[in-house]
């Protein structure tokens, strides 16, 4: 119990952790390129007064979700290796920052409800296709790898410790969303 508790607090931070990694994404690649960008508790506003190309616009659009990617994949990556000779043995806390990390591509299954106005359906709609098509092509990819994920843990101990993560970093999200964001960066 105490364990998941911890998990469910560690998630309660690292929710908000994630999206202000994911604007950083968007911040700096507006830097980048020579574009001025506001930073804001849940977006980045980059100033497109001047003429920009629709290049540097994709630019920084994907750059938010390419760090998300990142830290999945390499949290992946790091959480194989670290479980990979001892899959029934207890998770550490190191393996459950790896696997924290690969929750960052838990944003992914959004595209399974056909939402718009996310980043993936900006750049589906960007380069000529159906705003639906990134999303829901990447929502397969996320799947696959959250499944893999959770079958790097040891059997019949997946279930509290993953929900009482994943439930810790929603809250950590609608937290930082209505309540701290708003007023730590307006």
């Amino acid at each position: 119990m105490g364990q998941n508790l911890s998990r469910f607090f560690f998630g309660v931070f690292f929710g908000p952790a994630v999206i202000l990694l994911h604007e950083c994404g968007h911040y700096f690649a507006s830097a980048a390129l020579g574009l001025t960008a506001h930073f804001h508790y849940a977006e980045v506003t980059t100033d497109y007064s001047l003429p920009v190309s629709s290049h540097a616009l994709q630019l920084v659009t994907v750059a938010g979700p390419a760090v998300e990617a990142l830290l999945a994949i390499g949290g992946f990556f790091w959480l194989w290796r670290l479980r990979r000779g001892r899959l029934e043995a207890p998770a550490t806390c190191w393996d459950w920052l790896a696997t924290f990390l690969v929750l960052c591509a838990g944003r992914w299954l959004r595209g399974l409800l056909r939402l718009s106005g996310s980043d993936e359906a900006f750049l589906s709609a960007s380069f000529g296709f159906p705003e639906w098509l990134f999303p829901c092509l990447l929502a397969p990819a996320a799947l696959a790898l959250l499944i893999a994920a959770v079958r790097l843990h040891p059997r019949g101990n997946r279930l509290a410790p993953f929900g009482s993560a994943v439930l810790g970093a929603g809250l950590g999200v609608i937290l930082w969303l209505k309540v701290f964001g708003p007023r730590i960066l307006p």
